[in-house]
């Protein structure tokens, strides 16, 4: 399977030339579901792997993206992807449904931060 290491390159650009993206723990799986991108979130590491379930089990359990807390579980999740496209299909879709469910992109946060602000100074 062909892959890239990438550091320095733009996200759109980057996510435009994949079709499936790996990541460890991190924001970077949020923007890649955003882009509407099949992902899978390993977890190597007994830390990382509790940030994982925390964060993403619900998002796994959705069927927005797969995680793997193993190099066999990892191996697994590669040989699904390549051979399965109909699973890149619904990785795909449900991506953006699991991040309306779950997050808030909505570009008002900071007025819901002053607004608590507001409130909790009044008391």
């Amino acid at each position: 399977m062909p892959y890239t290491i990438v550091q320095a390159e733009p996200l759109p650009s980057l996510f435009a030339s994949v079709d499936a993206v790996v990541s460890y723990y991190s924001t970077f799986v949020l923007e890649a579901l955003q882009f509407g991108k099949p992902t899978v979130v390993y977890s190597g590491e007994p830390r990382e792997e509790a940030m994982t379930r925390y964060h993403f089990t619900q998002y796994a359990e959705a069927g927005g993206l797969l995680t793997a807390y193993t190099q066999n579980e990892l191996e697994d999740a590669f040989g699904s992807l390549a051979s399965d496209i109909a699973l890149r299909e619904r990785l795909a879709e449900r991506a953006g449904n699991v991040l309306n469910q779950f997050q808030l992109f909505d570009g008002r946060a900071s007025e819901r931060i002053i607004e608590l602000v507001k409130r909790l100074s009044r008391k």
